[in-house]
């Protein structure tokens, strides 16, 4: 496990971030929320990404998801690649990278889980282009998404409800996502850790 993590380490900070931590004890939402998180820059897709986002849609769409372990499979797959098609749509700027780190954590399949853009939120003031000091609890930049808590607290209501609607009618993936919790909280001494 060491000789990896040292490999994803040198290969993240080849990628310009200033920093990479793992980390691999049961309290890994704790050292996160010692973090604030910066907001990646929206890009536009390469053509490639959008052909291929668009067929696996129409492929996804077309399966007739009959509950056998194929198609449940195919579906699996579509759905992953389709999510790492939507975080290519967002990337941090090379200053972002410069001033901030990536702590990771390996999952329950053995995959590594990156948390990219983090500054500590007691850092040093620091200089910004003026060179006038501020910190980075009050850059705008840092404050994570930049809206409103307001905004924020309506958008996770809406997206509660979304997730309730979605999983009303499919009752095995409310099962799945029940057990999930569950055997998080036993095996994770209450600590739960997701890909």
């Amino acid at each position: 496990m060491g000789d990896r993590c040292e490999k994803i380490v040198a290969d993240l900070l080849a990628q310009g971030w200033a920093w990479a931590k793992p980390y691999l004890e049961n309290n890994y939402w704790e050292v996160l929320d010692k973090h604030r998180r910066l907001s990646p820059v929206q890009v536009s897709l390469s053509k490639e990404l959008a052909e291929e986002e668009e067929k696996l849609q129409t492929e996804l769409d077309a399966i007739d998801d009959d509950g056998s372990a194929d198609s449940e499979k195919r579906i699996r797959q579509i759905q992953a690649r389709l999510e790492e098609i939507e975080e290519a749509r967002t990337e941090f700027t090379p200053e972002q990278k410069a001033k901030s780190g990536v702590i990771f954590a390996i999952g329950h399949d053995g995959r590594p889980a990156y948390n990219n853009g983090l500054v500590e939120k007691r850092s040093k003031a620091t200089k910004d282009s003026d060179g006038e000091g501020h910190t980075p609890d009050n850059s705008p930049e840092e404050e994570g998404s930049g809206f409103s808590a307001a905004l924020l607290e309506d958008l996770t209501v809406q997206r509660t409800a979304a997730l309730r609607a979605e999983l009303a009618g499919k009752p095995d993936v409310a099962l799945v996502a029940v057990t999930h919790n569950l055997a998080s909280q036993v095996f994770y001494d209450g600590e739960q850790i997701y890909t």
